[in-house]
């Protein structure tokens, strides 16, 4: 498998994870084994690779990696201090009553044993402020079912987040099962689309394109 790298630099470099390979980890299908021995080939140099935040296995997108463990360092502050700005886009199957744009904002409680984020009162030991903004920009035919495509900005990063926070509002993301969609798709559709943030007094920005699912 070859990773499409939309950016390299010393210290880091932006990639497309594909869709069922892991963010994190040691395995052999994992995002940096399979980087590692793609950088050794090419003769790319670099220290460590180093995710600086995560996508689930079934999300295709955009990822962060540092190169170097300083990198690494600066850049997980970063994310941290939610100076790492992600967009997102999500395929919908919308209920009537969603607006076309707006923001959302929630407590969310992630269980552990069930994998898997509740909406919860502030007052819930272990509850996460979850806030969000989005817009729909537009409706096509799937498989006779009407599907709306959201643009999505965070806010926050928590848990399968998108997922819940819409699901919760009767607009479930297309083939997300564990969320009530009964729409079939290969995965919840679900693509980071756009990183943006400082480094080194420049702004960087990159973009991934993604289509409507057939």
């Amino acid at each position: 498998m070859s990773i499409h790298i939309v950016h390299l630099c010393r210290d880091w470099a932006v990639v497309v994870k594909p869709y069922g390979v892991l963010s994190e980890g040691a395995a052999p299908d994992s995002l940096p084994a399979i980087l590692e021995e793609q950088f050794r080939e090419s003769g790319t140099k670099f220290e460590s690779i180093h995710p600086v935040h995560r996508l689930d296995r079934t999300t295709e997108g955009l990822i962060l990696i540092a190169l170097n463990r300083k990198s690494a360092a600066a850049l997980s502050k970063m994310v941290q201090e939610h100076k790492i700005r992600k967009h997102y886009t999500a395929f919908l199957a919308k209920d009537p009553s969603l607006p076309d744009s707006g923001t959302m904002t929630d407590c969310l409680f992630f269980d552990k044993r069930a994998d898997k984020s509740f909406i919860a009162s502030p007052t819930k030991t272990s509850a996460k402020k979850a806030e969000l903004t989005y817009a729909l920009t537009g409706t096509f035919q799937k498989d006779d079912i009407s599907v709306t495509r959201a643009e999505i900005d965070m806010i926050t990063g928590r848990t399968h987040q998108i997922r819940v926070q819409f699901a919760s509002r009767k607009s479930p993301l297309i083939g997300d099962r564990k969320y009530g969609s009964r729409v079939n798709y290969k995965s919840p559709a679900l693509f980071c689309t756009g990183l943006e943030f400082e480094w080194k007094g420049e702004t960087k920005k990159f973009t991934h394109t993604v289509n409507n699912p057939e």
